[in-house]
């Protein structure tokens, strides 16, 4: 038979589990609730088959007598046994059809518990539709657990249309009461902007509520993001590492563990370590969830760089063409940052030949995904011939790309074309454009050059203190 308990098999002759202790407990027909000895097949008193004769613990069994008698609470706390596998063993199916006579007599946690069993497809066939159905005059009544699991439907689209201003609203109504994953799910609303706008105090506000009483390994990441990169929060790397380790206590998660051994690699809120980063990205690669092989592109990186490990740029080519999802292998990722790696590997002739077509396919792959960093490559590819036909037009297209997406260098690439009219009609009021957003992210040679069109008044109206304030950041 299986324990009840510990859930691990053991023979009928022992009377007890042998694995945690616990006896077998009482053999009842859940039918009639009548005592059955070891001897029999079938009950005495309403003549039931043996698949309705269990082993019940003794407090379960008080529950069963008082759930046949047509107790309603009753009823609802025997399919909580029955569904949990507490004091019996486990049964979705009579568990449903104990929260479904309870909930019929008036047991409103029957009715979200059968709501429960419906949206799951535990012991019924799964039906969003009738799960809702259980829930929503519940919801309607400020049930808090109702509310929560109606915003969890909105947010998916299960059983109803997707509509995340109603998620929100069911999740704020549940939050407001208490409710911890309600708490959790508004938090992440608020930090993404969905449904709500994006508000990263009020996402502190909700993710901390939500860890104040249960343990969400999701809030404490994201709060711990919060923390990390200071949004709607003071910055805080080692409240952040806090956060991220009390979370990882919750299982082997390899987002966890890719976080941890960034900050070590960075020296972030802890003494730098390359070799512990190492530690937590070896132990991101048993996790079998990481998609995008984060772990294996990190560990690419340190062989690359040196760091915790020997420098090897065969070794590190290795790791990045499995995070990359090269085809000559099997079972890799799609890591864009691998990607690009890959084109700067075979661009430098650093673990591989010298190749600057293979650079250029890997690049143009990071790229085409929104690499910026693998666009500015790219257009430097075209701009002087490497690997593909010199092409000034695709050179301005990929500058162009990576500028929109923040990258510095292009920008202020696009700044000094705009500047000269090369490959472009000479324009200074875009050539600023350019050189400011370059030089607001600390780009030394942007700043001058924007300096130096105040003090000329090239594409500005002539400033000699906006030249003064721009000469001194460089």
């Amino acid at each position: 038979m299986k324990c009840y308990k510990c859930g691990k098999k053991f023979e009928n002759i022992n009377n007890f589990c042998p694995y945690c202790g616990s006896t077998k407990g009482t053999r009842v027909c859940i039918i009639c609730g009548n005592i059955v000895g070891e001897e029999y097949k079938f009950c005495g008193k309403c003549g039931a088959s043996d698949d309705s004769i269990r082993y019940i613990s003794e407090n379960t069994y008080d529950l069963l007598i008082s759930a046949l008698k047509e107790d309603a609470y009753a009823q609802n706390k025997i399919g909580s046994c029955f569904y949990l596998g507490q004091g019996v063993e486990q049964d979705y199916v009579e568990a449903a059809m104990w929260f479904k006579k309870a909930a019929e007599n008036g047991n409103e946690n029957a009715q979200y518990n059968l709501g429960l069993c419906y949206y799951y497809g535990k012991g019924v066939k799964q039906d969003y539709e009738k799960a809702i159905r259980n829930w929503q005059k519940l919801a309607e009544g400020g049930n808090a657990d109702a509310l929560n699991k109606m915003g969890e439907c909105y947010l998916c689209g299960k059983g109803v249309d997707g509509d995340m201003a109603k998620a929100v609203n069911c999740y704020k109504k549940a939050a407001e009461q208490g409710n911890a994953d309600a708490q959790c799910s508004l938090g992440y609303c608020y930090y993404n902007g969905e449904g709500v706008s994006k508000d990263y105090e009020m996402a502190v506000k909700w993710l901390k509520k939500a860890i104040e009483k249960e343990t969400f390994f999701s809030a404490k990441c994201l709060l711990g993001y919060c923390y990390y990169y200071g949004r709607g929060i003071k910055q805080d790397y080692t409240k952040a590492i806090e956060l991220w380790q009390r979370a990882e206590e919750c299982g082997n998660i390899e987002e966890i563990f890719i976080l941890l051994g960034n900050c070590y690699y960075d020296g972030k809120g802890v003494e730098q370590s390359f070799v512990k980063a190492i530690e937590y990205y070896k132990k991101a690669m048993l996790c079998a969830n990481d998609e995008e092989n984060e772990a294996y592109y990190r560990m690419g990186n340190c062989y690359y760089y040196g760091r915790g490990v020997e420098q090897d740029y065969k070794e590190a080519v290795e790791w990045y063409r499995y995070a990359a999802n090269d085809e000559s292998l099997h079972g890799g990722g799609k890591n864009i940052d691998a990607q690009y790696a890959l084109g700067n590997c075979y661009s430098k002739g650093h673990g591989v030949e010298k190749d600057y077509t293979k650079a250029v396919m890997w690049y143009r792959i990071a790229a085409e995904q929104g690499h910026s960093d693998a666009q500015y490559e790219l257009g430097y590819c075209y701009s002087f011939g490497f690997g593909v036909n010199q092409d000034p037009k695709e050179a301005n297209k990929w500058y162009t790309k990576a500028a929109d997406n923040g990258h510095a260098d292009a920008q202020y690439y696009l700044g000094n074309c705009y500047y000269k009219g090369y490959r472009v009609g000479k324009n200074y009021t875009t050539a600023v454009k350019w050189y400011r957003m370059a030089a607001e992210q600390g780009h030394a040679n942007a700043q001058y050059k924007l300096g130096r069109c105040y003090y000329l008044g090239n594409g500005v109206k002539q400033n000699y203190f906006e030249t003064v304030k721009w000469y001194k950041k460089q």
